[in-house]
């Protein structure tokens, strides 16, 4: 009996894994999304997709054909829509600065920028404000905003926390790439928790 049971939840199991595969579309930008179903539009070169949002919520969404890499398959293989212009990554070498722009995505942690943005971001509005000129201080934020994301990750701290792939080139420029996005993204939103700080700093002081 005990047999039985086990078998039959071993099947279970099996089949839940089996069902719950979906194919996975992969950005450029190094996104990827779970897909219910997908349509190729052959008149303005775009997929409509029916994507799983958070494992739950499935949104249909359409996608510039010239913003997707591919489709990995249920079964491993790899469906590629990008198409090399002159001078661009071969499919390879894309889907190599593709893994670099997901690493980032995941790893790479802009720390100090982040603290550093939102003192001066607080530190610009009150500074403002105190003058009489609130209403510039979204303009005084871009300042600290924009110089701290001139400033790209590390090379080296890539090659000390990736040593087996410090000689992978297009891996690299992914990870510089998707670093300095994902680093502007995190800047804008410290920014404007900073000015929120000072704007209601100022007003409780007022």
């Amino acid at each position: 009996m005990k047999k039985i049971l086990t078998l039959f939840t071993l099947l279970i199991i099996t089949s839940f894994s089996v069902f719950s595969q979906k194919d996975t579309l992969i950005l450029l930008n190094g996104n990827t999304y779970a897909l219910e179903k997908y349509t190729f539009n052959q008149e303005d070169s775009s997929i409509t997709a029916s994507i799983v949002l958070k494992k739950v919520k499935t949104k249909e969404k359409q996608f510039d054909i010239n913003d997707v890499f591919g489709i990995k398959k249920q079964n491993g293989t790899l469906e590629i829509f990008y198409k090399p212009a002159t001078n661009e990554y071969t499919p390879q070498q894309m889907q190599d600065f593709i893994k670099g722009e997901q690493l980032a995505t995941k790893y790479y942690k802009p720390t100090i920028a982040i603290i550093t943005e939102y003192l001066l971001s607080t530190a610009i509005t009150l500074e403002l404000s105190t003058m009489g000129y609130m209403v510039y201080s979204p303009v005084g934020v871009l300042i600290p905003t924009i110089t701290l994301s001139l400033i790209p990750p590390s090379k080296n701290k890539f090659d000390k926390k990736f040593p087996k792939l410090k000689d992978k080139k297009y891996i690299k420029q992914g990870y510089i790439a998707g670093g300095k996005n994902k680093k502007t993204i995190n800047l804008i939103e410290s920014g404007l928790a900073g000015m929120l700080t000072g704007l209601v700093t100022v007003i409780i002081l007022m």
